[in-house]
């Protein structure tokens, strides 16, 4: 560490997390679509993935991130859509 920075690696793994969110590091070309139409608002994309889904005022679900999603996300929004009862998610790479 040296004049006060400190190495992202070093980091715990939520603040890498929202370093990759607020600074766009670490995103690969993943993105995360979701029929609105289909979804019954189970919630277990949220459960999943709390980072990239969260629920409208009705309980349906919601994207929470536009755009590609960071890499330490991918799994859990593979998760996400492999949980999802009413396969309203898609994963596009």
């Amino acid at each position: 560490m040296t004049g006060g920075l400190i190495a992202v690696g070093m980091l715990p793994a939520a603040a890498r997390l929202r370093a990759a969110l607020c600074f766009g590091k670490g995103t690969t070309s993943m993105r995360v679509t979701l029929n609105y139409a289909a979804c019954h608002g189970h919630q277990s994309c949220a459960i999943a993935a709390p980072e990239v889904f969260g629920a409208d005022e009705l309980g349906n679900a919601v994207v929470l991130i536009d755009g590609d999603l960071p890499e330490a996300l991918h799994a859990k929004a593979r998760r996400a859509a492999g949980n999802c009862p009413e396969h309203a998610i898609a994963i596009e790479e």
